[in-house]
């Protein structure tokens, strides 16, 4: 089961994710962050276009990172459901892939 983790205390947890309209391709991100005790801090949202649905995953990371940093949370846990996602980003080999996951680390 899929559920949210809290982040250490002192941390904060960006949670995100995509969506896709099946009628007109479009892709859509959002995402929260939280404090470790699961307070909503601060949430996002943002149509990007046209995209596979692992760019838009990765486009909510970064869209959420961007916020983060902006409002002041260095201290940071990235939370995704998308285990491709997340493995390009654990993985050495991923900052050779795409530019958007290079800019995310």
């Amino acid at each position: 089961m899929i559920m949210w983790q809290p982040p250490p205390e002192s941390w904060v947890c960006l949670n995100t994710d995509a969506s896709i309209n099946p009628s007109t391709g479009f892709n859509s991100v959002g995402g929260a962050i939280r404090s470790h005790a699961g307070t909503w801090l601060i949430g996002f949202h943002k149509s990007i276009g046209i995209t596979t649905p692992l760019q838009a995953e990765l486009w909510g990371i970064f869209i959420g990172l961007q916020v983060a940093w902006e409002q002041g949370y260095e201290r940071l846990q990235v939370q995704s459901d998308n285990s491709q996602a997340i493995q390009l980003l654990n993985d050495n080999a991923g900052q050779n892939s795409f530019p958007l996951v290079r800019n995310i680390l």
